[in-house]
C-alpha cells in the first residue's frame, strides 16, 4: 500500500524536524516507517533542520548584539574563531577587549565596550 503524502503532512514533518525530532519518531507519529519516511520526505526534514539552525543563529546574534555577554562570548569562540589563550590577532582586538572588559560590568557595558574596541 502506498503512502500519500499530503502537504500538511509534509508541513508536519518539517516542523517536527525543526525541533529535533528523531527521524524514528517522526515515522511513527506520520504513521510510516523511517526509511519511507527519509526517502519521501527528505526534502522536509533537511530544510527542518537548516531552518531552525539558522532562527537559533539569528536569535542567537541579536541577543549577543543586544549586549548579552554570554552570547557575546559564544559567538566570539565559535563563530569568530577566536580563543582564550590562543595568539592574539594581528591587530589585537582580542587583546585589547579582554582587558577593558572586567566582571563588575552590565552587559550593556561589556557590550558597549567591546563595540568600542571594534571600532
Amino acid at each position: 500500500m502506498t503512502i500519500e503524502i499530503t502537504a500538511a503532512m509534509r508541513a508536519d514533518v518539517r516542523r517536527f524536524a525543526e525541533i529535533g525530532t528523531p527521524y524514528a519518531v517522526i515515522a511513527r507519529i506520520m504513521g510510516m516507517s523511517a526509511t519511507t519516511l527519509k526517502r519521501r520526505c527528505r526534502a522536509e526534514l533537511d530544510a527542518g533542520v537548516e531552518v531552525a539552525n539558522a532562527r537559533i543563529a539569528l536569535t542567537l546574534f541579536e541577543t549577543a548584539m543586544n549586549g548579552n555577554t554570554t552570547a557575546l562570548l559564544w559567538w566570539e569562540k565559535t563563530r569568530a574563531g577566536r580563543r582564550e589563550g590562543a595568539a592574539a590577532d594581528p591587530h589585537g582586538i582580542g587583546s585589547r577587549t579582554v582587558e577593558t572588559i572586567t566582571p563588575d560590568m552590565s552587559a550593556r557595558e561589556a557590550a558597549e565596550r567591546y563595540r568600542e574596541e571594534l571600532g
